[in-house]
């Protein structure tokens, strides 16, 4: 219906921007695909990682959707097999390698063996908690220093793209993500299919001029530079409008072309997909034919059950930052302070007061931080913004409380996921970190 939805993101729309740099390229050795979540799987146990034990997929070929999960001419899953673990990792303009997964405590033990990833590369314009597990961190150029493209998408029918300008030099030694590409390009002797023969600003302008072929309305690269920002009327979008219309013309990307209430593929899935290969298999690790709710693990159902952890801990979207975007510039943390919110009557029953230092904590991990005392949370339920940057404390120094672990260090920035866990969730093998169980007492 207009107005409605399939219950993917909301209808936002924006310039369908060509992707022309380095189409030319094939990788003949990189054609599998795993979960974003699975990466730090795939650096301690890449090598034994296939679709039924871990959700690997074949990679996406002109003209075929990625994530595909395999499936043979009858309709039967088949298995993919990664073979290869990650030996190395570039982060570059995120602060993703530890804090934004699970079990920070667990990704960190990952991270520093070097017999597994050899090699962690960080480039970025701020020391971030990934920096802290890099080999080597290379100074990336900000917004301000140089001239870039930036695709919107509004809300709305409204779309809008943005030619941003050079506004000052590079700082000290920092270099753009292009030149620093093309420095290692031409160590290892393919500089001229790398670049194809242009710099980092041509390619701009021909990103626009291909962006153009399909788009005339829009300006040249120039004309765009001048403005800054350019918006566009793409009239309000109704998802699955075509197929309403006509079903048999267009088709959706089902088995069927339809919309499937009972899913044949999830339900020949659910027989040979295992769980319990590297993560313990829990409660919620199932795979369904029918949309049904299924409890998770440590969700409320298991919080309420247990005596050594009876909160659940969800993570809410805070004000002082953007998940983890701002959340070093002190100002911004004296104004909006990470705090663990706590229903009034469980703050009775464990002798706590609004604003009194507490340990949140599990078996993974310990955070310390105030206490936020209020009604406005359930009873049994515990939330700790995410997105807080994980900062371990010297195991001397904080002595964790009785029941914790103690061979983890306390984490005195009280970031969610030193709690949380690396158990993916079992179609997707996505983050599954929304809920968890602790207990929390005084500090």
């Amino acid at each position: 219906m207009p107005g409605g939805g399939t219950g993917a993101r909301e209808g936002s729309q924006a310039f369908d921007f060509a992707l022309p740099f380095n189409t030319g390229i094939t990788n003949i050795h990189s054609n599998k695909i795993i979960s974003v979540f699975s990466w730090l799987d795939a650096i301690d146990h890449g090598d034994q990682m296939d679709t039924f034990n871990s959700g690997v997929c074949k990679k996406a070929v002109p003209g075929v959707r990625a994530n595909k999960v395999p499936i043979d001419e009858h309709g039967k899953p088949t298995n993919v097999k990664l073979t290869t673990p990650i030996k190395m990792v570039w982060q570059y303009s995120g602060n993703s390698l530890l804090g934004q997964t699970g079990d920070n405590n667990r990704s960190a033990e990952i991270l520093r063996d070097d017999s597994k990833c050899e090699l962690v590369v960080v480039c970025d314009i701020q020391y971030t908690t990934s920096a802290r597990y890099a080999d080597y961190i290379l100074p990336g150029t900000s917004t301000a220093e140089e001239d870039d493209i930036h695709p919107g998408e509004n809300g709305g029918p409204m779309a809008y793209g943005i030619v941003s300008s050079q506004a000052i030099r590079p700082l000290y030694e920092c270099r753009n993500i292009y030149d620093i590409c093309v420095g290692l390009a031409k160590r290892l002797g393919t500089e001229k299919e790398f670049t194809g023969g242009l710099t980092r600003t041509q390619w701009l302008e021909r990103t626009i001029a291909e962006t153009r072929k399909d788009n005339p309305e829009l300006p040249t690269y120039r004309e765009w530079k001048k403005m800054g920002i350019f918006r566009k009327d793409m009239d309000p979008h109704v998802e699955l409008a075509e197929f309403r219309k006509d079903p048999g013309s267009n088709p959706l990307d089902t088995p069927s072309g339809k919309i499937e209430i009972y899913s044949e593929r999830l339900a020949a899935m659910s027989k040979v997909w295992t769980f319990g290969t590297f993560h313990d298999k829990l409660r919620g690790d199932d795979l369904t034919a029918l949309p049904e709710y299924v409890a998770t693990w440590e969700g409320p159902e298991e919080a309420k059950a247990s005596k050594k952890y009876p909160f659940q801990v969800i993570g809410h979207h805070f004000k002082g930052r953007t998940h983890s975007s701002y959340g070093n510039v002190d100002w911004l943390v004296d104004a909006h302070p990470q705090t663990v919110w706590i229903n009034t009557k469980d703050a009775r029953t464990k002798g706590i007061t609004n604003g009194d230092e507490v340990f949140v904590y599990n078996d993974r991990g310990t955070i310390r931080l105030p206490a936020r005392v209020t009604n406005r949370i359930t009873p049994g339920v515990l939330s700790v913004p995410q997105g807080a940057w994980y900062r371990p404390s010297d195991a001397r120094d904080i002595t964790p409380p009785n029941g914790a672990n103690p061979n983890h260090p306390v984490d005195i920035n009280g970031a969610v996921n030193t709690l949380t866990s690396l158990h993916p969730s079992p179609l997707a093998k996505g983050n599954a970190v929304h809920t968890t169980i602790a207990d929390v007492e005084k500090a």
